[in-house]
């Protein structure tokens, strides 16, 4: 992510892009690869994955939906796909699941700034860098209902083309966790 957002950014450009951000994601991973395949319409060249596993027993998934077809390379609501989420070999009794999205709606500093105006130089005052601020975060998507049973939870999102969802399997006996059923 960019640190330098506000009036004494050298450039707008400064401000961030989304190519930049689709790192953040990749970074939350975690330092131990884990076995990970896509099936279905569109697996492996429209819709890939990554999985791995920290330290602390925290699995990151990533899962993004892109085409080579330039032609679409903006979006195209054709190739959004509905995804399920299966992970197994859960050791914890709990788990919640934290979801982050990038897309033309989430995490997207570029399509704020069309809506506040792009053809000028500089945002317009302080309302207008607060809100290219937040949207230079990694936005936070409502947890998912997922399902869980003997140390496997699956939950399912629809992802749209373009769109980069990172999620977050976390231990614990916190509220939002999943309850891991037979354990």
């Amino acid at each position: 992510m960019v640190d330098r957002v506000g009036p004494d950014a050298t450039h707008f450009n400064e401000v961030g892009d989304s190519v930049f951000a689709a790192l953040s994601p990749a970074e939350r991973l975690g330092d131990h690869e884990l076995a990970a395949r896509v099936t279905g319409d569109g697996a492996g060249s429209l819709v890939q994955t990554l999985a791995a596993r920290h330290d602390d027993g925290r699995i990151g998934v990533l899962v993004w939906n892109g085409t080579l077809d330039y032609s679409r390379v903006g979006g195209s609501e054709l190739l959004g796909r509905r995804v399920t989420l299966t992970v197994q070999g859960l050791t914890a009794d709990a788990y919640a699941v934290v979801h982050h999205r990038i897309d033309e709606a989430h995490s997207n500093v570029r399509a704020v700034r069309r809506e506040l105006g792009a053809g000028a130089d500089w945002p317009d005052g302080p309302a207008q860098w607060d809100a290219l601020r937040v949207a230079n975060g990694l936005a936070v998507l409502p947890e998912p209902d997922a399902t869980a049973a003997d140390g496997t939870v699956a939950t399912t999102f629809d992802l749209p083309m373009p769109g980069v969802s990172s999620l977050e399997f976390i231990s614990g006996d916190s509220p939002s966790g999943v309850p891991l059923s037979g354990r």
